[in-house]
């Protein structure tokens, strides 16, 4: 249980957002894919804040692990409560 509740804060990635979707499927959590080359990491989990006008698709994204901040186009945001 206690992994799965820091999953997010433990998320790590850099690169370009190139998928954004609100209120999937799955418990109307978003998604958001960031891809960096060849790799493509997904950030999906309840615990994640962001909104429809703080990130879009094309977007540079960047989050190291154990923050709760994202880098979005240079700007500092909170994306993980």
């Amino acid at each position: 249980m206690y992994s799965d509740y820091t999953r997010a804060t433990n998320f790590e990635a850099e690169g370009k957002v190139v998928e954004a979707r609100w209120n999937t499927k799955n418990h109307q959590m978003s998604l958001f894919k960031i891809q960096n080359g060849n790799i493509t990491k997904q950030l999906h989990h309840a615990r994640v804040l962001l909104t429809q006008s703080q990130i879009k698709v094309g977007d540079t994204f960047k989050k190291v692990k154990g923050s709760n901040m994202c880098l979005i186009n240079g700007t500092s945001i909170q994306c993980v409560r």
